[in-house]
């Protein structure tokens, strides 16, 4: 992808999942992206007790396969996840997303990568209990920690009227946390910038972002540009999607 700014060299991306136990949902997931983005690199972090009847299936889509121990939880497979990514960013998805037409990296990459101040790019979720029926769902959020007081506040950006940024027509803005399909920087990860293993399902959202924001100098954003996927029902009649730019910041 040239970005319009003069780098030629095309960004690499990928797309990382964690699944356990739900082969359905997952092979759902996987064939949407496959329907629109057959050549993206897709890394699965399988924590499922019994893969093997999956495997033919993981090998006709050419995923790749990050074997877990049963039931090890998200943020230690989102750790092996970004340890075996070879690529230069990669987009953080739920198993029960599904992509759309409309699902497109391209400007987030394009913030990314002239912008190199910022770590993650997020974009507007939408919930389809029905198809015909989207509904936008916004948990981007302003965090606030008083260490002294060990007070921590998330506040919804949707109270606010945060200040516009553009990247020529694309727009964006400043925020702390930004929903589960986002755009990151694989470079940002070490020793600090990590999941916490002591979470396995619950917490460890604001917990990532709080120590981003508070320990590093990286930013997120939410931008304003049309990504989407959709899911949310595990017995696939529901969906999310994504469309919108957003980033965080830790300043």
């Amino acid at each position: 992808m040239d970005n319009g700014e003069g780098h030629g060299r095309r960004p690499t991306v990928a797309l990382a999942v964690s699944t356990i136990g739900r082969p359905a949902v997952v092979q759902r997931f996987i064939r949407s992206v496959r329907q629109y983005f057959p050549d993206l690199p897709i890394y699965v972090a399988e924590q499922s007790l019994h893969v093997d009847e999956m495997t033919p299936f993981y090998e006709a889509n050419d995923v790749r396969v990050v074997r877990m121990p049963f039931d090890a939880g998200i943020c230690a497979s989102r750790n092996r996840l970004v340890d075996e990514i070879v690529e230069d960013y990669f987009v953080v998805c739920d198993d029960d997303f599904e992509f759309w037409p409309e699902t497109d990296f391209t400007d987030a990459l394009a913030i990314l990568e002239n912008r190199p101040d910022i770590a993650i790019v997020g974009g507007r979720l939408s919930y389809t209990e029905h198809i015909e029926e989207i509904l936008d769902q916004h948990w981007e959020m302003y965090f606030e920690y008083d260490r002294k007081n060990r007070v921590f506040m998330a506040v919804p950006i949707i109270n606010f009227s945060p200040v516009r940024h553009f990247l020529r027509d694309i727009e964006f803005f400043l925020c702390d946390a930004v929903l589960n399909f986002a755009v990151f920087r694989r470079s940002i990860f070490n020793d600090v910038v990590r999941w916490d293993e002591q979470f396995k399902s619950n917490g460890e959202h604001e917990d990532f972002y709080l120590n981003l924001k508070v320990n590093t100098s990286h930013k997120v954003r939410e931008r304003k540009a049309t990504t989407r996927g959709s899911a949310r029902d595990p017995k696939g009649g529901g969906g999310s999607s994504q469309s919108g730019t957003s980033t965080s910041t830790s300043k």
